[in-house]
């Protein structure tokens, strides 16, 4: 099995420990490793963005299992609120919802103990981004632009040691501003250019293969409404005036 892939199904093979270890709801809900979704089961298959996070970084990362842990479990708290996931069974309940809470709450607890406020900041702006896609019923494909934009960025941070620009991308804006992603996909090729030449072509079909994976005809991400409203969330950009 290539090494990217395997990063992701580590990962969450961890995850899986973990909040099994949480809860006994979360426990019972667990599909085996090797369980199928079934016809009425989810169909999100086991890829995710610390893949991505991975093959940008090259090897050369400060933190990167933290990084990988967080990207995997905000992810997997994003599928839920849109009643999707990768390992939970399937339910009719309220219970995506409240298990979407908790991947986000777990992902952001492991962000933060890198101690870059950046990170956070970038996440909150992720969220906030693909709130409005899916308010607004833009295409889904670009939550999933955002969420290639914020792996970047965090990947480019993570080599930097810490370091790098002051503030992340605007992605909320850039929706409200170009609604067709123009913004968006300047914006990742911007950071795409800061890749060496060699990795590039890899990396952007590695993004363009998550999007396909993850949004097959009706898509994961494009039949529910589950996202929590997150206006209250901090515009970073609003201080200067978009």
């Amino acid at each position: 099995m290539d090494v990217i892939l395997t990063t992701a199904s580590k990962t969450l093979k961890q995850i899986r420990t973990e909040v099994a270890a949480d809860s006994s709801v979360f426990s019972a809900r667990l599909l085996a490793g090797d369980e199928p979704a079934g016809p009425d089961g989810y169909s999100v298959s086991a890829e995710g963005y610390s893949d991505l996070f991975t093959a940008a970084c090259g090897g050369d990362a400060s933190g990167s299992e933290i990084y990988q842990q967080g990207l995997e479990y905000i992810f997997e708290g994003f599928l839920l609120h849109r009643d999707q996931s990768r390992m939970l069974k399937k339910d009719t309940s309220e219970f995506p919802i409240l298990a979407g809470d908790h991947m986000y709450a777990r992902g952001l607890v492991a962000i933060a103990s890198l101690e870059d406020l950046y990170c956070i900041e970038a996440l909150a702006e992720l969220m906030r981004a693909c709130s409005y896609v899916q308010g607004e019923k833009l295409d889904p494909s670009l939550a999933l632009k955002a969420w290639a934009i914020t792996t970047l960025q965090l990947a480019a941070r993570a080599r930097a040691g810490g370091k790098g620009p002051a503030e992340p991308a605007a992605l909320a804006r850039m929706v409200r501003n170009r609604p067709g992603g123009e913004e968006l996909d300047r914006r990742l090729e911007e950071l795409l250019a800061a890749i060496p030449e060699g990795r590039r072509q890899a990396l952007r079909k590695q993004i363009n293969d998550l999007e396909s994976g993850l949004l097959p005809g009706s898509g994961p991400l494009s039949g529910s409404n589950l996202l929590p409203d997150l206006n209250d969330l901090p515009d970073s950009n609003s201080a200067k005036g978009d």
